[in-house]
């Protein structure tokens, strides 16, 4: 993924705006059923996403969008988001690589997550000050989410310089951070409307209410006390460390591990990097009882996912 000076890359996206439209905005509240044609053709594809929305209750919408779609929930006019739909020739591999994504979650753990509409949305940004902000996701909408996996470059100016912003999944982590981010959001919602409970070691192995330190020098450091730090909407698909015990809880703390799941494979030497056996052992522990707890409980297998071992359609 390409990254440019003064760009601002929101792969997650979170707001404090909702509520109002925008005066030439679309009014329908997404209650009734013919704000977008759906099915949107007759392609293979289309028949899988009617499928998905069977399964899951979202209608993919990939076709005939502009910047009026993408406001319908946003306040002020100097964060008014641009965006198209996907061209013709791309429809195939970003249609495939959301079906990857709908793949991993078992449709028993997302009753209610999911909103009405799904915009796999192109060249979808904004701009705040005369810089771009470059959106992968976003979750707030009133009604529908984003999910935009490529902004064509463009240039922007700021202080007599020229700057070129663009985003694209150019490599495995630029994928696995695609799609482990909008993977977490849904656990987090699930999480939250307890579609997915709370394993009852996260309750009583975690002390909650010893403070934590940042300094791997003490004993208290966050990550020898089984933390594995968390993960920041904002940004990228990367651990922060745990500054306060207050910023965690047991709900919390487990969220945390599955983002710990979705981050590293077993495999991978990332995560040897990251925690060390030898040094973490609790980390490893579990680590290891989230991941089995997840794919025996709800059929969700993290290791997959975090190892890029998707299956999806690969259409012709």
């Amino acid at each position: 993924m390409k990254k440019y000076i003064t760009i601002i890359c929101f792969l997650g996206v979170t707001l404090l705006f909702e509520g109002c439209y925008h005066e030439n905005s679309i009014t329908s509240d997404f209650k009734g059923d013919t704000t977008y044609s759906f099915p949107q053709g007759s392609d293979e594809w289309d028949k899988d996403l009617e499928q998905i929305y069977k399964d899951y209750g979202v209608k993919v919408i990939y076709r005939n969008l502009t910047a009026v779609d993408y406001n319908r929930s946003w306040l002020g006019s100097s964060l008014e988001m641009q965006g198209s739909s996907i061209p013709e020739e791309k429809i195939k591999a970003h249609l495939s690589f959301i079906m990857g994504i709908f793949h991993c979650l078992p449709p028993e753990i997302t009753k209610g997550v999911f909103p009405i509409y799904l915009f796999m949305g192109y060249n979808v940004h904004s701009s705040l000050n005369g810089i771009p902000a470059l959106y992968g996701d976003y979750y707030e909408g009133m009604g529908f989410w984003i999910k935009c996996l490529e902004v064509e470059p463009f240039e922007y100016t700021v202080n007599s310089r020229t700057y070129t912003a663009e985003y694209k999944l150019e490599t495995k982590e630029d994928t696995l951070t695609a799609r482990g981010n909008f993977i977490r959001k849904v656990i987090d919602k699930s999480i939250t409307k307890g579609l997915i409970d709370v394993p009852g070691c996260f309750k009583t192995d975690f002390d909650y209410s010893t403070a934590t330190s940042t300094s791997q020098n003490t004993s208290n450091f966050y990550k020898l006390r089984g933390f594995p730090g968390q993960m920041r909407i904002d940004e990228n698909f990367n651990f922060f460390p745990l500054s306060t015990i207050t910023m965690t809880n047991p709900t919390q703390n487990f969220f945390d591990y599955i983002c710990f799941c979705l981050r590293y494979a077993d495999d991978s030497e990332e995560l040897e990097q990251y925690a060390p056996a030898a040094t973490y052992p609790m980390l490893h522990t579990y680590r290891k009882i989230v991941q089995e707890y997840m794919l025996e409980t709800y059929g969700v297998d993290l290791n997959k996912i975090a190892s890029n071992d998707i299956s999806a359609p690969e259409y012709k």
